[in-house]
């Protein structure tokens, strides 16, 4: 599967408009605070409302100067002998999002979003007839959404135009930081009794309005359907519930080789789908004496052969320092646990270094395949969704039901429970 390469234009967006986005969100934050809660469209505040207008129109002429039809790399894919492309796509939602420019703050009608979905439908169904037969039926157009009520339109005019094989960008939810009080389903709006993560319940909302949408106007699920952008674990269950329907469901991210290198981070599947800092992990292995770091992914296997733990000096280095946790220079060269953990260290450039990233970037993707392994057991959507209860009670229990823990499982709820 080709990707289509847009996703580095959306960072180039973000470069060029970052700083007027973020003296408009230090504007939201203010009103937001005289409020009390989160901005909503039907708020009176026109001055800042004109404003982010005329950004979004700003970033959305660029978007076309930078992308063009949003074919520019099709020759490039080609020459990779792909049997699945990413097809064309509007970066312009994705743009808009990764500069936290939200739909609340435009209030712009569902006739603006619909056509930009349309024009990529439309432009989706004359680019398959001139593929050859084979990569037609492996062509992946890339809808835009950014609430349910967004995504249920995009699934409607997908549909409208016969498109089963779609696409669509969830990497910028994933990358939002901001939070919320409420969600917008058709003319209703939800209160939240606290503020959610929005990555969580926007991912949920899109993909519950997209199939909601599709299915509403063509009877039947897409064929297919590539989640571009999303490798969190928790989610994967949860939107695989909401696309039960479809048969062929896949996914692409860079967050676990992100997360292995930048964020010292490494995934596990039990107790709970959870992301562990290797920093969390080396206190507890050097402050319990009956944990261990067991995983049998041949990565951590290979690695720990070569590099043993030596746990001894985190004992010891705990009984004399008394430390509460463990800081990021206790795992460097120079630090006490360098060569209590190698694994969880963080040495410089060299061999070890490559060693370590290698191991952490392999142990990331064993445990997503391990997870996808364990989900396609699911014999129908009732034991799918008793297999996905399960995981989420153990991801509260070890969460201990915590605002991300409650957030997902308003996010399991609203696929399960919502009324189309």
């Amino acid at each position: 599967m080709a990707d289509n390469g847009n996703f580095s234009h959306i960072q180039k967006l973000r470069a060029q408009f970052e700083t007027t986005a973020q003296s408009l969100l230090l504007e939201v934050a203010k009103v937001e605070h005289q409020l009390g809660r989160s901005l909503r469209a039907s708020d009176a505040f026109d001055s800042l409302q004109n404003k982010y207008r005329a950004l979004a129109t700003d970033v959305q002429n660029a978007a076309k100067q930078l992308v063009g039809n949003g074919e520019e790399n099709l020759q490039a894919q080609l020459e990779l002998n792909p049997t699945s492309l990413i097809g064309v796509e509007d970066i312009t939602l994705g743009a808009w999002l990764s500069l936290n420019i939200e739909p609340a703050y435009l209030d712009f009608p569902p006739a603006t979003y619909r056509a930009l979905n349309r024009s990529v439908a439309e432009r989706a169904v004359k680019r398959k007839k001139q593929l050859p037969e084979a990569l037609a039926q492996g062509y992946y157009p890339v809808a835009s959404a950014s609430s349910y009520n967004t995504a249920f339109d995009v699934g409607t005019e997908f549909a409208r135009k016969g498109l089963e094989k779609i696409s669509m960008g969830f990497g910028a939810f994933m990358a939002d930081d901001n939070w919320t009080d409420h969600v917008e389903i058709g003319t209703r709006t939800i209160a939240l009794k606290e503020r959610f993560p929005n990555r969580y319940i926007r991912t949920a909302a899109v993909a519950k309005g997209f199939w909601d949408g599709y299915m509403r106007q063509a009877g039947h699920p897409p064929k297919a359907f590539h989640f571009l952008g999303l490798g969190a674990l928790i989610m994967l269950p949860l939107v695989t519930l909401a696309a039960w329907d479809t048969p062929d469901l896949t996914f692409d991210a860079t967050s676990p080789i992100k997360d292995a290198l930048q964020g010292g981070t490494l995934y596990v599947a039990k107790p709970a789908y959870l992301k562990l800092r290797t920093q969390g992990i080396a206190y507890r292995l050097a402050s319990d004496p009956t944990a261990e770091w067991d995983c049998p992914c041949p990565f951590c296997c290979e690695f720990i052969a070569n590099h043993p733990f030596q746990r001894e000096l985190g004992f010891k280095w705990l009984k004399k320092t008394g430390a509460r946790e463990v800081r990021s220079q206790d795992l460097r060269s120079t630090g006490a646990l360098f060569s209590a953990f190698p694994l969880l260290s963080e040495p410089g450039a060299g061999t070890l270094r490559k060693a370590v990233d290698q191991a952490r970037i392999g142990h990331n993707h064993w445990v997503l395949e391990e997870i996808m392994t364990d989900l396609g057991k699911a014999t129908d959507r009732q034991d799918f969704q008793a297999r996905v209860e399960t995981i989420l009670k153990r991801y509260e229990e070890n969460t201990k039901a915590d605002r991300y823990g409650r957030a997902i499982r308003f996010a399991y709820n609203l696929i399960t429970s919502l009324e189309e």
